[in-house]
């Protein structure tokens, strides 16, 4: 589910993130059968294209202060971007509003 280290690291420079932010985030890479990391995805992904209000907003368990800890988000969008790129895709929205929208 999470992207190589050489997507992500790809995935980080196309989206702006500078070079230092990306060798954090790269060490702090959670195990790829991390259950919180595939709860993220799984429920962003299942809530693409559907409205919830902030008051239904469940938000995201929170995680211990350590480095995997605080890049666990960041890893779960990372393995969303081809997911929110086909949604967009799907919706025949052009590539440029597609990056936009995953930044």
């Amino acid at each position: 589910m999470l992207p190589t280290s050489w997507d992500a690291s790809q995935l980080l420079r196309r989206l702006g993130v500078d070079a230092v932010d990306i060798a954090d985030t790269l060490a702090a890479r959670p195990s790829a059968d991390d259950p919180v990391v595939t709860w993220l995805v799984e429920e962003t992904i299942a809530s693409m294209g559907v409205a919830v209000s902030i008051a239904g907003h469940r938000g995201w368990p929170g995680q211990p202060d350590t480095p995997v800890g605080r890049h666990v988000p960041v890893w779960a969008y990372l393995a969303l971007v081809p997911y929110v790129l086909e949604f967009h895709r799907s919706r025949r929205t052009s590539a440029a509003p597609r990056w936009l929208a995953a930044v």
